[in-house]
């Protein structure tokens, strides 16, 4: 079930940015930029401290490509009761559909860097030794913005579902929890 909305969710945003640009830049020549590396910092879920490199390629003139690759740090209250700090390896992949990038330009706000607001289907994996794995699926709204020429910043909110899966010996555990999907970031782009 989840490989099918999987499957959906990327087949619909790849239609939407086909659909939505074509090969030519608008009549005021608005688009994303080529390509954007960036290293973050920031939270995800309000729980966990993220920092990461990204990498956005544009796909279409308002649609890029953004995947992720970090490390969460955080406390994490295991069965038992206690705490332990937790430090593990995150990928995240996002085609954002840029829907306003257009209106920025025409209104003569910043859009180097991609700034301008997105929506996009997000997803990531978080493992720490491939048997305990962390997977989240979601929808997104959110935004970035230029500050300086090299810093930025950005928010983003959704609604998705988090798919625990635990093997321990010759037990498994496989189940999923919906989850709201809220980010904060700073970033330093090249």
């Amino acid at each position: 079930m989840i490989k099918k909305l999987l499957l959906l969710i990327l087949s619909v945003s790849a239609i939407n940015f086909y659909s939505q640009d074509s090969d030519q830049s608008d009549i005021n020549g608005a688009s994303v930029d080529k390509s954007v590396f960036e290293i973050g910092l920031g939270t995800d879920m309000v729980l966990f401290t993220n920092a990461a490199i990204a990498l956005e390629t544009k796909l279409a003139n308002r649609g890029a490509l953004r995947t992720e690759l970090g490390v969460w740090a955080g406390t994490w209250r295991n069965d038992d009761g206690t705490q332990e700090f937790i430090f593990v390896p995150k990928i995240q992949v996002e085609p954002r559909w840029y829907y306003n990038i257009e209106k920025r330009k025409s209104n003569g706000k910043e859009i180097s860097k991609n700034s301008a607001n997105f929506l996009t289907p997000s997803i990531s994996i978080v493992t720490q030794d491939f048997k305990t794995m962390l997977l989240f699926y979601s929808l997104k709204w959110g935004m970035r913005r230029v500050v300086s020429e090299h810093f930025n910043y950005g928010v983003g909110i959704g609604f998705g579902l988090i798919n625990f899966r635990y093997e321990a010996g010759n037990s498994s555990d496989n189940f999923s929890l919906p989850f709201p999907d809220l980010q904060m970031r700073i970033g330093y782009t090249f």
